[in-house]
């Protein structure tokens, strides 16, 4: 309860950042975030060799004080609030945002079922070292982001005035070149010194990291025309495109 409060506290703000077009902020504020759960999960798991209870650990203390942090020192929405009841405003809501319902559970298996699925077909450890590379990979769907809170603005503003085509073109090839050579970059720093950074504990865990930072850089590529649906109101594509996407993962 507590860790998902957080996370709604965390993504709230996240829109806020969003719609001010605070990038850099948003990209510390999330960046730092899964550094810091990293860090604590590995002082959890390799220091006072505890289970699974690190690393839910380590996502309840950084979370909970970064939520803290955000709302106190870098968020107005405490300042702004002001609840105004408007039917037709709750309807637009509901005719827009309901095929993105759905599209939310799809989302939910294509980044969390691997996480179960590893749970149940070897044990609680695999798990745990899993989660451990997931959230250092995960650093790579961070700067997919930050790149798209930057992005799209752009993008809007190039849609609204009839030639996005090749602002679109330009951003697909410029991503894909800075996203695979810095998904190549890590993952050779990880093949080579493996366990300088993490320890003899992690040794082998490399594997699961270079796939799932390939994984998330493809990812970033390809949702890129994800806003380009959502501009045209075509939620329901949308949907439809996440959901065999998650049908397909698992």
């Amino acid at each position: 309860l507590f860790i998902a409060s957080s996370r709604y506290v965390i993504t709230i703000h996240n829109q806020e950042l969003v719609q001010e077009e605070k990038v850099n902020e948003y990209g510390i504020l999330n960046s730092g975030t899964q550094l810091f759960i990293l860090v604590f999960s590995v002082l959890f798991l390799s220091i006072f060799h505890m289970s699974w209870e690190g690393r839910l650990l380590a996502i309840l203390i950084v979370e909970l004080i970064i939520s803290l942090i955000r709302v106190l020192f870098f968020s107005n929405l405490l300042n702004r609030f002001n609840l105004i009841i408007d039917k037709k405003y709750f309807k637009t809501i509901i005719v827009f945002g309901s095929p993105l319902f759905i599209a939310l559970c799809a989302s939910w298996v294509t980044f969390q079922s691997d996480k179960l699925i590893v749970l149940k077909l070897f044990s609680i450890e695999a798990a745990g070292y899993y989660t451990v590379a997931y959230s250092i990979a995960s650093f790579i769907n961070n700067i997919n982001q930050s790149v798209r809170n930057a992005y799209v603005p752009q993008l809007r503003l190039k849609l609204n005035e009839g030639n996005a085509k090749i602002f679109i073109l330009k951003f697909l090839l410029f991503y894909s070149i800075f996203i695979l050579l810095l998904a190549s970059l890590i993952s050779l720093i990880f093949y080579n010194y493996e366990i300088l950074i993490l320890g003899e504990n992690y040794e082998g865990i490399w594997k699961i990291i270079v796939s799932i930072i390939f994984a998330y850089s493809i990812f970033g590529i390809y949702s890129s025309f994800g806003p380009v649906l959502e501009f045209f109101g075509l939620t329901k594509l949308k949907t439809n495109i996440v959901v065999v996407g998650a049908f397909l993962k698992l």
